[in-house]
C-alpha cells in the first residue's frame, strides 16, 4: 500500500530515477529525473498518473500471500506496515512491503526486529537481486523507518524460488539520496527541470540545435550552460570510446 502522497513527497521507490550514482542516473524503466518531476506537477494540476501497470496490480495483489510464503518457508515474523514512515532529513515517505517482528537469523546474519522486508515479485528472476535500483530504493526505505538492515525477498513467476539478499545500510548512499530528493523538491518550488539526459530530451530542450548550429568549443552558451556543457561533452566523449570498442570488437570476431 502506498503512503506517500504525490505532488506533496518523494516515495522511496523514487531515489533510484533521481540520485546519481557515479554521477550518472541511472533511467530505469527509461524514467528520467525530469519524467519524475513532470508526474508530480501532473498531480499538483489535477491529473494524476499513479494507475497501476498489470504488472504492479499483479504484485499488489500477490503480496500479502508472498508474505506468508516467506515466513513459512523462513520461519520468520514480519508484518505489513499499515503506516508510512517519514524521513526526518528530507521530503520523503517510505510505504514498506514488511517489517521484522522479531529478530531473524538468515545464513548466521542476525535482522533484528524492526528491520526492513522488501518484496519482488517480477515475471523472471533478476540479474542481480540487489540491483542498484533496488538498493537505492531499500536504503531510503532504511532511512525513513530508522534501521540497519533491509531484506530483499525476490521471487520469480517462472521458478518460485525465493532469492533473498540483506542489504545493510551504507551511510553514504544515504547522504546522496537525501541530497536528491532536496534537489528534486527544489525543482519543483522554482518550477525548473533538471538537464537533459537522454537525447530524446536534449531535442525537445534545444530544439534550435536542429536548425543552427551552436558552438559549444569555447565554453558554455546562453542556451546550454555549463553543467549541460559538460554532460555533452562527457557523453560524446563515451560515445566515440564505445564506437571505437565496437569496431575493435568486429575486427576481433
Amino acid at each position: 500500500m502506498k503512503h506517500s502522497i504525490t505532488g506533496k513527497q518523494s516515495g522511496a521507490s523514487e531515489p533510484p530515477f533521481i540520485t546519481k550514482v557515479k554521477g550518472e542516473y541511472l533511467i530505469p524503466f527509461g524514467k528520467t529525473p525530469n519524467d519524475i518531476l513532470l508526474r508530480h506537477r501532473k498531480v499538483q494540476d489535477g491529473v494524476s498518473e499513479d494507475n497501476p501497470t498489470p504488472i504492479m496490480q499483479r504484485g499488489n495483489y500477490y503480496q500479502d500471500g508472498a508474505l506468508k510464503w516467506f515466513c513459512d518457508e523462513y520461519s520468520a515474523h514480519i508484518i505489513e506496515p499499515k503506516r508510512g514512515y517519514g524521513n526526518q532529513s528530507c521530503n520523503m515517505v517510505a510505504s514498506l512491503d514488511g517489517i521484522f517482528i522479531e529478530d531473524w537469523v538468515y545464513q548466521s546474519t542476525t535482522i533484528p526486529e524492526g528491520n526492513i522486508w522488501e518484496c519482488k515479485l517480477p515475471r523472471f528472476p533478476s540479474n542481480p537481486t540487489a540491483s542498484l535500483e533496488r538498493v537505492l530504493q531499500v536504503q531510503a526505505q532504511m532511512d525513513c523507518a530508522d534501521c540497519q538492515f533491509a531484506v530483499l525477498a525476490e521471487q520469480a513467476q517462472s521458478d518460485c524460488i525465493w532469492r533473498v539478499e540483506i542489504v545493510p545500510r551504507h551511510e553514504p548512499t544515504i547522504k546522496a539520496i537525501r541530497e536528491a530528493v532536496d534537489i528534486f523538491w527544489d525543482h519543483m518550488s522554482n518550477d525548473t527541470d533538471y538537464p537533459p539526459t537522454t537525447t530524446k530530451e536534449s531535442r525537445h530542450s534545444y530544439k534550435s540545435n536542429q536548425f543552427s548550429p551552436i558552438d559549444l568549443r569555447e565554453g558554455p552558451t546562453p542556451e546550454i550552460k555549463s553543467e549541460a556543457r559538460q554532460s555533452l561533452i562527457e557523453n560524446a566523449e563515451n560515445y566515440l570510446s564505445a564506437k571505437r570498442r565496437e569496431k575493435e570488437s568486429k575486427d576481433a570476431i
